[in-house]
């Protein structure tokens, strides 16, 4: 009896397989099913039955028995599942197994084969893969020639040609499945697989998705969105198909886009990285897809993307972009896909705007200013045309509140930084630069303002005045800054001409409600009454806030006399006054110095650019007087517009119309019927007014001093005096009226303009330094006087054992004293037109800075014990 005296594992095989040389044969369930528990059993078991079938597979391969093939590879699929937790022991030889059964070339041979290639995909894990070094290759090699064999035969054509095709998709998917426990093959496997999912998509891609006219958001084909059970049934209806010899060019598409969701459906970073390069590559050698087409299809693989890490894709090509700056084509095919993607409705969480605008920013600088005869000007423009549009889109699709004005300083960061290191750029490649980049800042907000009625529904807020500080040097004259110093003086007034106009939409846009019917609506937008209140964010009793920087760049432009662009001096009077609108009494506060710096009391040797800077300061202080009795009417009824003062301006100014001393071209004023004398208006008069209102006399100081240096520079590398090679100057400074800096406390002219700390300070930086060397004598001075109660009579601190300050023989302040002299400190501060020069502060002193602490009564107010001493 044959079989009589084999091994017990042997016998429990052969007895599986039904006789006949059939080619469709299965297993007989009852044997099956004792050779599972057996196998299962015990390891050595499984060792045995395993190595068994392998040589078997051999035999049968060799005699051409297909049907008991198939019936090893139904025995093989249901060990796969049954002795899952020990597939380490027999993997290897199923895969030998699989590969001996394809070698016969038949096409229900490969189904089989597909099978249980799909069961030994679906179950393996990456302790395998980290494990066992051959099995990863014997199952890379066979994957490889299960994709090309079936490939090869559809390639011949025939009637079966679209099931061989099916079976290499399917291979594709269930291998893609699979791809994140091997990070090491997967990108060999998706160089293999990658170009055949997106021939068989593109090939079948009649007027459905990328090529037709419906869109990724049509119900009837949003791809990203199928439901699970739709899919199930989709893929149920495939395997049917490929069984039944049904197979058509439908399956064939839905298959290939079910294995291109499997491939970017995955949290391995590593895979999204090669398949997204595998995708670009490949559209980027295949003469057959467009730009378009290929720009769509990576934006619907982006969608399969878990949506936390999308943003993978995006650096990907950025990353991809910076690589191939030798190939210009290759370059614009890249751009091209970042413009899409950015341009896009798909949502990428985790993207960093910054980051990302930097390295466009980059890229960008690098078309400009680097010598590159490769690349034709006209390819330069397109490509940063692209670049453009990419951060412009990007910038207007809102993934965070600060995001715009994120975006914003970026940019500006980006123009300054450049035009610090102007001296190493060619200057006209400097100027278009800056001009591109004003340009995009013009477009974002203008694209912002036409699409306020956004779908998004994140708040954004709006650019605040923070955020534009950084630009406020580009105002000045071309000798007041350093950044300006390689630049002709035409092409630094078309650069402010520009930069004019978008602050001019800066102010509509994002400070007040603008024209736009929607605008008013937005969210996020800044409430218009609040910019009124007076003492805004500390616009009034903070020195150094943004008014008053705006003002001092203006004095840097007004101050030159010559080269006066009557068409910027147009445009700073013009946004000067929708400022005046928008900051109302805060605005007037901080102008109120320049206001007397300006004004000409005497024309008998006025120049005509000091008959340009007094119309600009008279129309200026009009509109000014005009705006607070409307914009407070309720505070003033009117009291601004009647007061002795406005009328000597109104006079001064008939006056000055009537002798040609206007400059008429800046400002359309009339003459009225006022008196042909002239009225000498000083900072006493303008005391007086205020005087005349409460509420006047509360926030405005007729005394204020005029401060032309920027003591909180924001612009990095920037002098402020223009010429002192970024040098500081400790010591006494000349003003330039043949006075020092030190002098500035006895130099109130009681009838004149109030007093000045003048712009000839080299070189202020932000910061927490120790200060002057007036800063440093004034604190130990302040150090050695300190009382802190009445009590302490005795000032001979002990400072020899590192403590701010011990005393020998007098106990330590309280916490009590400690907190009444902050209470009595805040009252004081507390109405700007009640409070006493302190001109103890000198210029550029980091005491007049507004640091960055905590909060003053949060720490006043922590400290509890009214018994305990300051330590």
């Amino acid at each position: 009896m044959p079989g009589l005296f084999l091994p017990k594992h042997q016998k429990l095989i052969l007895q599986c397989y039904p006789p006949g040389k059939g080619v469709e044969k299965k297993p007989n369930p009852s044997e099956l099913s004792y050779l599972l528990y057996y196998a299962s059993t015990r390891r050595v078991k499984l060792e045995k039955v395993i190595t068994f079938l392998n040589k078997k597979t051999v035999g049968d391969s060799n005699r051409n028995r297909f049907g008991n093939i198939q019936v090893t590879l139904t025995l093989v699929s249901s060990l796969i599942e049954k002795c899952v937790d020990n597939l380490n022991v027999f993997a290897l030889q199923a895969v030998s197994i699989l590969n001996s059964s394809l070698k016969g070339n038949d096409l229900t041979l490969a189904k089989a084969v597909l099978d249980t290639y799909g069961v030994l995909c679906k179950n393996l894990d990456r302790g395998l893969f980290a494990g066992d070094k051959e099995f990863v290759n014997s199952f890379s090699r066979f994957s490889q020639t299960l994709i090309d064999t079936t490939m090869k035969s559809s390639a011949k054509g025939g009637p079966n040609s679209w099931e061989w095709k099916l079976i290499s998709l399917l291979a594709c998917r269930y291998l893609s499945g699979c791809l994140s426990n091997s990070p090491e093959i997967s990108k060999s496997m998706l160089h293999k697989i990658i170009p055949i999912l997106i021939d068989t998509f593109f090939e079948n891609d009649h007027e459905r998705i990328l090529s037709g006219s419906l869109s990724l958001d049509g119900e009837s084909v949003k791809l990203s969105k199928i439901h699970t059970s739709k899919t199930i049934v989709s893929a149920k209806r495939i395997t049917e198909d490929l069984e039944n010899g049904l197979v058509d060019e439908n399956d064939l598409y839905m298959e290939s886009i079910a294995a291109l969701k499997s491939v970017f459906n995955t949290s391995l970073t590593s895979q999204l990285i090669e398949a997204t390069n595998e995708v670009v590559g490949y559209t980027f050698q295949d003469s057959r897809i467009t730009s378009e087409w290929s720009e769509r299809f990576l934006e619907l693989c982006v969608t399969w993307a878990p949506v936390q890490l999308r943003f993978v894709l995006l650096d990907t090509l950025v990353f991809g972009l910076k690589k191939v700056s030798s190939n210009v084509k290759l370059q614009q095919h890249y751009a091209s896909h970042i413009f899409g993607l950015v341009s896009s409705n798909v949502n990428m969480i985790g993207l960093s705007i910054s980051d990302f605008i930097q390295s466009i920013l980059e890229l960008k600088e690098s078309l400009y200013f680097k010598d590159d005869s490769k690349i034709s000007e006209e390819d330069k423009i397109h490509l940063s045309d692209i670049f453009s549009k990419s951060i412009i889109n990007l910038s207007t699709h809102i993934y965070y509140s600060d995001q715009v004005p994120d975006s914003v300083y970026e940019i500006f960061f980006k123009i300054e930084s450049t035009l610090d290191l102007s001296p190493q750029q060619d200057t006209t490649k400097l100027f278009d630069y800056v001009i591109n980049l004003l340009s995009d800042i013009d477009a974002i907000f203008v694209k912002l303002h036409e699409s306020s009625s956004s779908d998004s529904v994140i708040n954004r807020n709006h650019v605040a005045l923070d955020q534009w500080q950084i630009s406020l040097p580009l105002i000045s004259q071309k000798h007041a800054v350093t950044i300006f110093n390689s630049l002709s003086e035409e092409q630094v007034e078309q650069i402010q001409m520009v930069y004019l106009r978008i602050f001019d939409k800066f102010v509509d846009y994002e400070l007040t409600t603008g024209t736009s019917p929607d605008s008013s609506q937005i969210s996020g937008k800044p409430d218009v009454d609040d910019f009124l209140t007076p003492d805004y964010k500390e616009l009034i009793t903070e020195s150094t806030n943004f008014l008053s920087h705006y003002l001092v760049y203006l004095d840097k432009y007004l101050n030159k006399n010559e080269n006066l662009s009557l068409p910027i001096v147009q445009q700073l009077l013009m946004i000067s006054k929708k400022i005046a609108r928008v900051f109302g009494i805060n605005f007037l506060n901080n102008y109120i110095p320049f206001f007397f710096h300006w004004y000409v009391n005497d024309f008998e040797d006025a120049s005509r650019f000091d008959i340009i800077k007094d119309t600009f300061a008279s129309a200026l202080l009009k509109d000014c007087i005009t705006i607070i009795d409307k914009k407070y009417s309720h505070e003033l009824e009117g009291y601004s517009q009647r007061s002795e003062f406005s009328k000597n301006l109104d006079q001064n100014i008939s006056y000055k119309i009537k002798n040609s001393l206007w400059a008429s071209d800046l400002d359309a004023s009339s003459a009225s019927d006022y008196p042909a004398n002239f009225v000498r208006l000083t900072s006493n008069d303008m005391g007086e007014f205020i005087k005349g209102n409460k509420f006047l006399s509360e926030w405005l100081n007729a005394q204020k001093p005029l401060i032309l240096s920027v003591l909180h520079d924001e612009v990095l590398g920037e002098s402020i005096n223009g010429g002192t090679n970024g040098s500081h100057t400790n010591g006494d400074v000349s003003n330039g009226n043949g006075h020092s800096i030190n002098e500035y406390h006895d130099a109130r002219d009681s009838d004149g303009p109030p007093l000045t700390v003048n712009s000839d300070v080299s070189d202020v930086k932000p910061g927490l330094g120790l200060g002057t060397l007036a800063d440093i004598a004034s604190i130990h001075s302040g150090l050695r006087n300190t009382t802190f109660n009445s009590t302490l009579s005795n000032n001979s601190f002990d400072i020899t054992n590192g403590s701010i300050v011990t005393n020998d023989k007098l106990t330590p302040p309280k916490v009590s004293d400690l907190k009444g002299m902050i209470s009595s400190f805040k009252s004081s501060m507390k109405k700007p037109g009640q409070l006493k020069q302190d001109n103890s502060v000198t210029p550029g002193s980091v005491l007049s800075k507004q640091m960055a602490t905590h909060d003053l009564d949060s720490i006043i107010d922590g400290l509890d014990d009214d018994e305990s001493f300051v330590v």
